[in-house]
């Protein structure tokens, strides 16, 4: 899969510098956002025709909107082409994207607070998961077993949306 991605990541900066008549692929930083490189509908349209003729897949005509970096496209286009099934890897891709489109975005404080607060929020969700190293089963038998009835009834609170 990854190799993949860099086969692609090398297409789509090719595609990006000949759209926007580069004669250097390697001049396209994969990780700088399409439109801090001059991108536009019109070129966004010819870049996605494109990238649909070489990789045969029908791409919606946002694609590069959806996708705001070269490096974020590429790794959605290897997903498409080389499907994982493997969940670890499927999150870790998907991270990868919203580090990438963090990376590009202009945020206000307001914004950035607010995706704080929810980052911080799937922590703690993670963790109390188990993603931390123990299962979600052995952890919420550890609760039941040495937890207060306040705690216990507090967890299944959460677990099934009870307030």
């Amino acid at each position: 899969m990854e190799e993949a991605g860099e086969v692609l990541r090398t297409v789509v900066c090719a595609t990006v510098a000949t759209v926007l008549g580069h004669g250097d692929p390697h001049a396209i930083d994969p990780q700088r956002a399409f439109s801090e490189l001059g991108f536009d509908s019109l070129t966004a349209v010819e870049s996605r025709n494109h990238l649909a003729q070489v990789t045969a897949l029908r791409l919606p005509a946002t694609i590069i909107f959806d996708y705001p970096t070269p490096a974020a496209l590429a790794s959605h286009l290897a997903e498409l082409m080389v499907p994982r099934h493997d969940p670890r890897q499927l999150l870790l891709a998907e991270l990868d994207k919203l580090a990438g489109t963090l990376g590009s975005a202009q945020l206000t404080g307001d914004t950035k607070a607010e995706i704080n607060r929810r980052l911080a929020e799937m922590l703690r969700t993670t963790a109390d998961t188990g993603v931390d190293g123990q299962d979600g089963q052995t952890a919420a038998k550890e609760l039941i077993e040495s937890g207060s009835d306040d705690e216990v009834f507090e967890f299944i609170g959460q677990e099934f949306g009870i307030s």
